[in-house]
């Protein structure tokens, strides 16, 4: 967050290629012979795993609560005071 000066990973650093949602004979998602996704799926991944992982699924950045967990706290100032986190 702090390198590239965004509060927001999700939105400028957690991106899929583009690739991923087509295919050359236009198959559709989770059919046979084709690795295209559905960016709504995608999506839905994202958001399950940052759950899990105990960060905020819209930012896509360690909650506060993480941070404390992993024994990080004392960069949640540091963080506030740059406006990356509240």
């Amino acid at each position: 967050m702090r390198q590239l000066g965004s509060s927001n990973m999700r939105k400028d650093h957690d991106m899929v290629p583009g690739w991923i949602y087509t295919d050359p004979k236009d198959r559709k998602p989770f059919t046979k012979g084709t690795v295209r996704m559905d960016p709504d799926d995608i999506s839905k991944s994202f958001d399950i795993f940052f759950e899990q992982v105990g960060y905020n699924k819209e930012t896509g950045f360690p909650t506060t609560d993480t941070l404390k967990a992993h024994r990080l706290d004392f960069v949640i100032p540091v963080l506030q005071k740059e406006g990356l986190i509240k």
